[in-house]
């Protein structure tokens, strides 16, 4: 019987920028840090403006674009450093509210360290943080995953 403890890696710390060129992605505007329940405004000049609004925990956060159809990003900070998790996969316009779902995929596996994922071959096991979890257990007893 294995037990394991499964952390996020995200804070609730967001950063916003926006832009899409095919199936890269490279930031076209400043990034500003954003907060749950906050708003930021993409100017008409493609700038993102410093997020306002009073900081919740509703989970969620608003986009305003005066700026245009563009897509917009987010970054997470992972340990210490800005990463994209997320770009709109349409081009945006006017505002858009969006709201992280952070999910943990657990499965058996034969890698090494440092091993590029190429896909799940055994059943995988989902778990979700919402409403600012920030810990949850979960036990492999029997041949399945069950969440503590």
């Amino acid at each position: 019987m294995d037990t394991t403890s499964a952390l996020p890696k995200k804070s609730m710390e967001h950063k916003l920028s926006s832009g899409l060129a095919g199936a890269l992605v490279k930031a076209a505007s400043n990034s500003e840090y954003i907060q749950p329940g906050q708003s930021c405004v993409l100017d008409q000049s493609g700038m993102m403006e410093n997020a306002t609004g009073a900081a919740q925990s509703t989970g969620h956060f608003s986009v305003i674009n005066n700026y245009g159809k563009i897509n917009i990003g987010v970054n997470a900070r992972l340990s210490g450093e800005d990463l994209p998790v997320f770009v709109t996969p349409l081009p945006i316009i006017g505002t858009t509210t969006l709201e992280p779902v952070d999910t943990i995929i657990l499965w058996f596996s034969r890698m090494q360290t440092g091993t590029m994922i190429s896909g799940i071959y055994d059943e995988p096991f989902e778990v979700e943080y919402e409403g600012g979890q920030t810990s949850k257990t979960v036990k492999f007893s029997g041949g399945i995953w069950v969440l503590q």
